[in-house]
């Protein structure tokens, strides 16, 4: 009977060890199963040193890089942070439009501030929280018809939501995002010089867009296509029908030689992507159907996914 009331002890406080652990680390949990899956750091910021970049890359600071794509394109990346963000500071000769503004984990805002002088309009590729940190702090913010659907707006301010977000599993609260402009599928903003189109693209989430600069054929693709793994699982709102039906329309739309621009990358040195990699996308979909349990599986040398 000793015997089993100190079994019975020592599981009960295996327990609440556990459970407290759990409780105190619960925000840390995705970063350790996305470590699990792809093989980043279980727990915190990587280490700077252990970041090797190329000579056209360049810390800013201790946390962003940026790289000059051209000399109007500048990518600001986050290496240090688990998931890889990527964010664009895209200049013309009035304008520049800033797409995307990661987690939030240092404020982006005097960096671009930094790097251009210019009127900064900010368009977020999509509302999950790694895009979305300190978004508040823009004055010029556009959104889009895909975007505004199924959310509460009251006097011109929207607070995305929880399933739109998905920030609570780290800890991250919506921002409020205070917009002047919806954007239609097709609409045109004018930097000066510069033009982006505006490509509703659903799969990864219902509310995805892509920017297309025909001229330069850049096409700036947000989560729904980049170097590495691409996320078809977990989230709520991707459908594998979307994507395909999305991935098939971006096909037509592009050519042979457009640049794919993808705002995460397991390269720190370049974010981007052939049209190549829309074709076997595309070859991939077309043979997978979602299952029960979640696979993970290679798509060519630069993509991998799990759905």
């Amino acid at each position: 009977m000793k015997k089993r009331n100190k079994l019975l002890m020592g599981i009960s406080v295996f327990i609440i060890l556990f459970v407290s652990f759990f409780t105190i680390n619960r925000h840390k949990m995705p970063q350790l199963v996305f470590s699990v899956m792809v093989g980043t750091k279980t727990w915190g910021l990587v280490e700077r040193a252990n970041i090797q970049l190329d000579s056209n890359v360049k810390w800013l600071d201790d946390y962003y890089t940026i790289r000059y794509i051209d000399e109007k394109t500048i990518a600001i990346g986050e290496p240090r942070y688990y998931q890889e963000n990527v964010n664009y500071l895209i200049l013309g000769d009035k304008q520049a439009l800033l797409l995307d503004t990661g987690p939030g984990l240092r404020n982006i805002k005097p960096v671009v501030e930094n790097l251009t002088s210019l009127p900064i309009t900010l368009i977020n590729t999509h509302f999950h929280f790694d895009h979305l940190g300190n978004t508040e702090k823009f004055n010029d913010i556009k959104l889009t018809e895909n975007q505004v659907e199924n959310q509460t707006i009251k006097n011109q301010t929207l607070i995305p939501s929880k399933d739109s977000f998905i920030g609570h599993l780290e800890g991250f609260s919506p921002p409020e995002i205070r917009f002047n402009e919806i954007l239609n599928e097709g609409a045109i903003i004018d930097l000066g010089n510069r033009k982006l189109e505006v490509i509703f693209a659903p799969g990864h989430s219902s509310d995805s867009i892509m920017l297309y600069d025909k001229e330069s054929n850049q096409l700036f693709t947000g989560d729904f296509i980049y170097k590495g793994l691409l996320m078809m699982a977990f989230i709520p709102g991707t459908s594998m029908k979307e994507y395909l039906a999305s991935t098939k329309k971006i096909i037509d739309k592009t050519n042979s030689d457009t640049t794919l621009i993808g705002s995460h990358t397991r390269d720190p040195n370049d974010s981007t992507l052939s049209r190549k990699n829309l074709i076997d996308l595309k070859t991939f979909l077309e043979n997978k159907k979602s299952g029960i349990l979640p696979k993970k599986e290679k798509i060519n040398t630069d993509m991998e996914i799990i759905y």
